[in-house]
């Protein structure tokens, strides 16, 4: 099954950037700029992704809850989008909102963010050929001490981590990690995007030298196999 989206966002500039990186993706969109446009139409067509503004936290609350206590759409992936340290956030996961995608929204912010949720999708629906990397990486935040995530899946664009802290949105993360099958320290950056419901955040690499993207990729191959090597 194909996957189609639906998008309720009252402010045009971001609905343009969500629609387009959804298009790049091979994704069909429809959009609602009103609540009750947005009511309406989830009330009469299925959609795998739903992707609702908060702005409005008392009408997204409701899209939200709708969704979830309805027929149509009770198993759609729901992204809501959140201004971080927002009051209320508790209550779009509560909800059910599946991933919170934090603003200010970039191009290289959706993409990643995106790419994630349609992977999450697809995995649920046993159809994901993104191959899961299974490791734990070493955290610093702003100068801070480091913290050590596991990293439940990875793409070229980023990783899904869980870790015993929460990871606050935005501001630079210093990330060093082993590949698997690779002993060589591996370094990037990354900021923090999205979190979702089981507890996950989701990092963007801000940065990765060509070496470190090659191994990336050839780890992310289907063909590739085994477990990360013990470091000292």
């Amino acid at each position: 099954m194909s996957s189609n989206a639906f998008l309720l966002c009252p402010d045009s500039s971001t609905a343009e950037l969500l629609a387009g990186e959804l298009a790049r993706q091979g994704v069909p969109v429809e959009r609602a700029s009103e609540f009750m446009q947005g009511f309406d139409r989830l009330a009469q067509q299925a959609f795998q992704l739903i992707i609702v503004d908060t702005a409005d936290s008392e009408r997204a609350l409701l899209v939200i809850h709708s969704v979830r206590t309805g027929t149509l759409n009770a198993r759609a992936f729901v992204i809501a989008l959140a201004e971080p340290g927002a009051a209320g956030t508790r209550n779009f996961r509560e909800s059910g909102a599946n991933m919170l995608l934090f603003k200010p929204l970039t191009p290289e912010r959706v993409s990643t963010s995106l790419e994630n949720a349609l992977t999450a999708m697809k995995h649920e629906r046993r159809l994901s050929s993104r191959r899961p990397l299974t490791m734990t990486i070493s955290i610093g935040m702003n100068g801070q001490r480091e913290m050590a995530a596991e990293v439940e899946d990875c793409s070229a664009g980023g990783m899904a981590v869980r870790t015993a802290e929460p990871l606050a949105p935005g501001g630079a993360l210093k990330l060093r990690f082993h590949l698997p099958n690779h002993r060589e320290l591996q370094e990037a950056s990354g900021e923090v995007v999205w979190k979702d419901l089981s507890g996950r955040f989701g990092i963007r690499f801000l940065d990765l030298t060509e070496d470190t993207r090659r191994l990336l990729s050839d780890c992310l191959r289907p063909e590739s196999s085994g477990s990360a090597p013990r470091s000292g």
